[in-house]
């Protein structure tokens, strides 16, 4: 608990610092959040291109902190959000996994529609 105390405090302290404006691809991801944030809030979501194919990677970087560690990590490809691994589906339940995305679609992404290892090792 007391760690989740202080990256609140930490990720709301940089995000005044960093203020940076919200992408169409993080609000897609963050409007999606149901579950509790531990503290989280939009600016604390990050994009990165994905570089095996098409598709942008959201995630919340400090969250590889937590103990165990959380990758919160989505994927925004063609307006579609697709959640990566367990924790991220934990905070956006109504998202589709990404085996459940066309083969067209998510072949676009050059990621695997199994695993998150590969987006974690891109991001983390």
């Amino acid at each position: 608990m007391v760690i989740v105390i202080i990256l609140t405090f930490v990720s709301l302290f940089l995000s005044c610092l960093t203020s940076k404006p919200i992408s169409e691809n993080v609000k897609a991801v963050y409007s999606k959040v149901t579950a509790e944030l531990y503290g989280y809030t939009v600016q604390d979501f990050w994009e990165k291109e994905n570089p095996r194919g098409e598709g942008v990677l959201v995630y919340v970087p400090a969250s590889q902190y937590l103990k165990p560690a959380k990758y919160y990590i989505w994927i925004v490809i063609d307006s579609q959000v697709f959640p990566l691994n367990g924790s991220s589906k934990d905070l956006t339940p109504s998202l589709p996994w990404p085996r459940e995305a066309s083969q067209n679609l998510w072949s676009k992404t050059g990621l695997s529609p199994l695993s998150a290892s590969e987006a974690i090792r891109i991001l983390y």
